[in-house]
């Protein structure tokens, strides 16, 4: 995918504004005027590119290329801001590093998930923490002490080899490629509701099944840190393991998942919408999961429509207004917490369904039952109509379409 404006009438009146709002000095220096930054905020967002850095650096790196651009008076172009942006992330990524990220998962060390790959990730599960990484992932920790961060002795110690341009990128490609891995556990296992449960949450489970570790340390491939940088969850989600149970079974469907989603021609959106889900359910607060799993669907659908939700979700259920009128309720208790801050009532029953279809989505993706080859492909079939004389007439009126374009 190349870099190009998401819609090419949308950003001339911000570019108008930042070039009335700076003066260049004779010694090639640039005066702004104060709040500029949020007119180059806007225009940045006005961009699709392919680049899968941290969003500080690429941000800066636009902040740059913007400045090159109007020191060469050539802000009006602004084929050429896509240019010099172009050019300067691809400069940076060809100078890569090698870096490994030490975290831990919610996982029983009992049974290790084998080494897996993805998006040129090595990921890696032990018992402990390798001997190289012990001592400059504990003076890192100490020197946060004030964050209070512990280790999880009994989760399973994760390793994710990463080549990247920076330190931020590194921890974001690492921890994205391990909630790929996370995710696809979580919309795998089977999930039920338990009517003998003492409290809600049990009862209607759309929480992170396998969770990440509090701390997350980035090192050199020797074992020194590579930064004095530590990432770390606010609030760790689970404090005891959990266990797989038919892990040999889990591990294959794992595999052949991963194959599956590596084949694609959806792939990029599969993963996307595969971290989106990952972060929602890992959300301790019912309020704060609802807004996201929702928002989630949304990315997989690629629309904030109400109706265009339901027309695609209901495309799965033979009752499809049954459903409509399901997806509806779910979307006004979602706007209830978004517009008035209120919480729904039965909110775990009404994650744990709004988990059920963002799930059943995602592994419709993944399936590709149809063998779509672009997601507008996939979004054309969900949007057909579902009903028998809404078929019918579609297929008439194509018929006489065809007719007369032979004529």
């Amino acid at each position: 995918m190349n870099v190009k404006w998401l819609d090419k009438s949308t950003h001339t009146s911000l570019i108008k504004q930042i070039k009335s709002d700076l003066k260049v000095g004779g010694d090639n220096s640039i005066s702004f005027k104060p709040g500029i930054e949020f007119l180059i905020d806007a225009l940045f967002e006005k961009i699709e590119h392919p680049y899968k850095m941290d969003g500080d650096i690429l941000f800066k790196i636009f902040n740059l290329s913007l400045q090159e651009i109007i020191r060469n008076n050539e802000l009006s172009r602004s084929d050429k801001i896509l240019a010099e942006f172009k050019k300067r992330c691809d400069e940076k990524l060809r100078n890569l590093s090698n870096y490994v990220l030490v975290t831990s998962i919610s996982l029983e060390q009992k049974h290790l998930p084998k080494r897996r790959e993805i998006n040129n990730c090595r990921i890696r599960f032990y018992k402990k923490t390798p001997e190289k990484y012990v001592e400059s992932r504990k003076t890192i920790i100490n020197k946060h002490s004030l964050l209070n961060l512990s280790e999880q002795e009994t989760f399973t110690t994760v390793t994710i080899s990463v080549s990247a341009p920076d330190v931020k990128t590194a921890f974001q490609n690492a921890i994205t490629s391990l909630n790929v891995l996370r995710s696809i556990w979580q919309i795998n296992f089977h999930k039920k509701t338990n009517f003998l449960a003492s409290n809600k949450n049990s009862k209607y489970p759309s929480s992170s099944f396998i969770s990440l570790g509090q701390t997350h340390t980035l090192h050199l491939p020797k074992g020194e840190s590579a930064c004095d940088m530590i990432w770390y969850e606010p609030e760790l989600l689970k404090s005891t393991p959990v266990n797989i149970a038919n892990f040999n079974d889990t591990e294959k469907l794992l595999t052949s998942t991963l194959q599956r989603i590596r084949k694609s021609p959806l792939k990029d959106h599969i993963e996307k919408a595969l971290n989106k889900y990952i972060s929602a359910t890992d959300e301790k607060n019912h309020e704060l999961r609802k807004m996201k799993i929702w928002s989630s669907i949304e990315h997989t659908l690629k629309t904030d429509s109400s109706n265009e939700i339901k027309k695609r979700i209901s495309f799965f259920y033979e009752d499809a207004t049954l459903h409509s009128e399901i997806i509806e309720s779910l979307r006004k208790s979602r706007n209830e917490i978004t517009h008035g801050g209120k919480r729904p009532t039965n909110i775990e029953l009404k994650n744990f369904q709004l988990s059920q279809i963002a799930e059943h989505l995602i592994r419709f993706y993944i399936d590709n039952p149809f063998k779509r080859e672009s997601i507008e492909e996939m979004l054309s079939l969900l949007s057909s109509p579902i009903n028998s004389n809404d078929i019918d007439r579609t297929i008439k009126n194509l018929l006489i379409v065809k007719k007369f374009r032979k004529q």
